[in-house]
C-alpha cells in the first residue's frame, strides 16, 4: 500500500512539473503560427465580394513618372462632396502603374464598399500617394454615354426619348425570359465571358448587383457591355440597343475619353455624360466567367 501510494504521488508530481512546458509547447508550435498566419490573410488578401466594385482607369499625372512602370502604395478614398468633409471608405493597396503612368484598379476589392457607395449620385474619389492627394477628387458614374448602331437613333429630340425608347424594348425583351428568379437565362458566348440573351426587369444598381451575386454572376464591365454590342453576339442578344443597362461603376477621369473613342472607332455615339442616379432603375444583364456552367 505504502509503494502504491508513493508511485500515485509521483506520478502527480510529474504531471504538475511538465503541464505548463507543455501547454507552452503546444501554443509556441500551435496557435501561434495559426494567429501568425491570420495575421497575414484578411489584411492582406482581397475579402470583399468580387462583383461589388467600382472601376478606376486613368492616368496618374502627379505621380513622379521615375515611380511609372512599378508597383506602388496608394490610397483611395470615397468622399460625399468634392471636397471637404470625412471619407466614408478608405481603401489602401500595391498598384501596378503602367509604363505609361496609366492604372487599371477595382476599388472594393480589399476593404468591401459599403452600400451607400452605389446608392447615392455624390461619390467623390481622392488618391493618395504618401502625403500628396492627386487632385481634384474624381466623380464616381454609374453610367454614361449611348451608342447607337443608327445615327438616326441619336438624332432625336432629347435623349430622354432616347432612353423611353430602350427602355420599352427592354423590358419587352424580358418579359419574353420570364421565371428567371432563381437561374441565369440562356447564355451567349461573348470573348472570355458569356452574357445572358435576354435584359432583366429593371431595378435599382443594388438590387442588380444583389442579383448576380445569388446567381453566381456578376455585372458586365463597360468594355464588355460594349464589346458585346459592338461585336458578333449583338446578333444574339436580344434588344441589345442603347447603353441604358446597369454595369459596374467606374470613376469619371478625363483621360479616359481616348479608351471611349478606341472603343467606338468612329461609330455614331451620344456624350449624355449625366450622372444617373444608382436609385433609379435599369435593366441589366449578367455575365459568367467561361469556365461557369450556366444555369439553362
Amino acid at each position: 500500500m505504502h509503494k502504491k501510494k508513493n508511485s500515485r504521488s509521483c506520478a502527480a508530481r510529474i504531471v504538475e512539473c511538465w503541464w505548463p512546458v507543455v501547454v507552452s509547447l503546444l501554443f509556441i508550435f500551435g496557435f501561434l503560427p495559426a494567429v501568425i498566419a491570420g495575421g497575414n490573410s484578411p489584411k492582406n488578401e482581397a475579402k470583399a465580394d468580387p462583383g461589388r466594385v467600382i472601376q478606376y482607369r486613368g492616368g496618374m499625372p502627379m505621380l513622379k513618372m521615375d515611380l511609372w512602370g512599378t508597383e506602388v502604395s496608394i490610397k483611395f478614398e470615397l468622399y460625399r462632396s468634392p471636397s471637404g468633409g470625412t471619407p466614408f471608405w478608405t481603401e489602401t493597396r500595391q498598384v501596378m502603374v503602367g509604363k505609361d503612368g496609366w492604372v487599371n484598379v477595382n476599388l472594393g476589392e480589399i476593404e468591401p464598399l459599403p452600400d451607400e457607395a452605389f446608392t447615392t449620385s455624390f461619390r467623390f474619389l481622392a488618391i493618395w500617394h504618401g502625403k500628396i492627394q492627386f487632385i481634384p477628387r474624381k466623380q464616381v458614374a454609374s453610367l454614361s454615354y449611348a451608342a447607337a448602331k443608327d445615327e438616326m437613333n441619336l438624332r432625336l429630340a432629347d435623349y430622354k426619348e432616347y432612353a423611353a425608347n430602350n427602355l420599352a424594348g427592354a423590358k419587352k425583351a424580358a418579359a419574353m425570359a420570364p421565371d428567371r428568379k432563381d437561374k441565369l437565362d440562356a447564355m451567349v458566348e461573348c470573348e472570355g465571358f458569356k452574357m445572358e440573351k435576354h435584359p432583366r426587369m429593371p431595378v435599382p444598381w443594388l438590387k442588380a448587383m444583389e442579383t448576380a451575386r445569388r446567381l453566381g454572376g456578376r455585372l458586365p464591365t463597360f468594355e464588355e457591355w460594349y464589346g458585346a454590342y459592338d461585336g458578333k453576339p449583338s446578333a444574339e442578344l436580344v434588344a441589345m440597343a442603347g447603353h441604358y443597362e446597369w454595369v459596374i461603376p467606374w470613376v469619371y477621369e478625363p483621360s479616359i475619353h481616348g479608351r471611349f473613342q478606341e472603343l467606338y472607332r468612329g461609330k455614331p455615339a451620344a456624350c449624355y455624360y449625366e450622372e444617373l442616379n444608382p436609385l433609379n432603375d435599369y435593366p441589366f444583364r449578367l455575365v459568367t466567367p467561361n469556365r461557369v456552367k450556366a444555369t439553362p
